[in-house]
């Protein structure tokens, strides 16, 4: 992104100066040897030396993989290069609705599927044409996003962009583009594990990995999480008839009253909603740690069809009775 000659070593300068140019993410500061005339000419091809300061902006990381920049012979004379040091600024321009983005360094975001079993990731692009800038990966999760919601239909879940994570991808050390991953839940920077990989002979590696969420919408699951799990209790606890069961009674407009026998008295009990329910089913231990509200909800994903109750119509509703102890004879 250009230079400037200081007359001091002095990088602080030079930060400052590479702060108030739009896109500059780095730079370099070192001596340079330079000719005080052309040598190209024939009748002074090793002229006397001067020694530059040169402060150099770059929009990406300056690394020592990357400082292959030694100097070179002109004619009879050597540039030379001495003093290099590289600064990379970790904080980067925030992208209009998003959160300020999370410094990632050399990994990308290793999303596994979310807690509802959906994979989060949407779609990637890559910019190897333009300067390192988080407002391309925006305007991309941006335009995803848009389009997801305004194709959406009857209200079902839509799966729009809400979270990227952008980084240099490098081969062989060599940069190739920036690249933009867009997922439609945002992950936190423990899930950044993705160093790279290789590819027959060739080694891709990451760099200057950043992360946005959206500043309104983070993402979220198709339903909670809790749900998700008692969802998962239920498959794995074969409980699918206790969920036809309070399914049923769910829909039931039958009065349910509790009737419990003890030893010197009866007590009836009146019970409604979930208590009812529990009432005419007693909680799995699968399912115990799970609030009423939640176990119903996945029972009704878990369940494709319950048993309808059906109930004949009369002045006054049904009274059922349910032992719910046992008193030892």
């Amino acid at each position: 992104m250009g230079y400037t000659l200081l007359t001091s070593y002095d990088a602080q300068a030079c930060a400052d100066k590479c702060t108030k140019i739009n896109g500059c993410q780095a730079f370099n500061i070192y001596f340079e040897r330079d000719p005080t005339v052309n040598p190209d000419d024939s009748s002074c091809s090793n002229p006397a030396s001067t020694t530059q300061i040169k402060c150099v902006y770059w929009s990406g990381p300056v690394t020592n993989d990357n400082a292959n920049n030694a100097g070179q012979w002109r004619n009879k004379f050597q540039v030379v290069i001495a003093g290099s040091n590289g600064y990379v600024n970790k904080s980067i321009a925030t992208p209009d609705g998003y959160n300020a983005g999370v410094y990632l360094n050399n990994a990308a975001i290793n999303a596994p599927l979310d807690c509802t079993g959906d994979d989060t990731f949407l779609e990637s692009h890559v910019f190897n044409n333009k300067p390192f800038d988080a407002n391309l990966c925006a305007a991309a999760c941006n335009s995803q996003a848009n389009y997801a919601r305004a194709t959406a239909q009857d209200g079902k879940f839509t799966k729009a962009c809400n979270f990227f994570n952008t980084y240099l991808l490098y081969k062989n050390k060599v940069n190739i583009g920036q690249y933009c991953a867009l997922y439609d839940q945002s992950w936190a920077s423990s899930y950044a594990k993705n160093t790279g990989y290789y590819y027959g002979q060739d080694v891709y590696t990451v760099g200057f990995s950043y992360s946005f969420s959206n500043k309104t919408d983070p993402g979220q699951p198709r339903y909670p999480c809790a749900v998700a799990s008692a969802k998962s209790a239920i498959s794995s606890a074969t409980l699918q008839s206790y969920c036809s069961s309070i399914l049923t009674l769910a829909a039931a407009t039958t009065q349910i009253v509790v009737y419990t026998p003890t030893v010197s008295a009866t007590t009836l009990t009146t019970l409604s909603g979930a208590n009812a329910k529990r009432a005419a089913s007693a909680t799995p231990s699968a399912l115990q740690k799970y609030a009423p509200s939640v176990v119903t909800q996945a029972c009704g994903l878990a369940v494709t069809s319950g048993a309808t109750a059906t109930t004949t119509t009369t002045a006054s509703p049904t009274t059922v009775y349910i032992a719910t102890s046992v008193v030892p004879a």
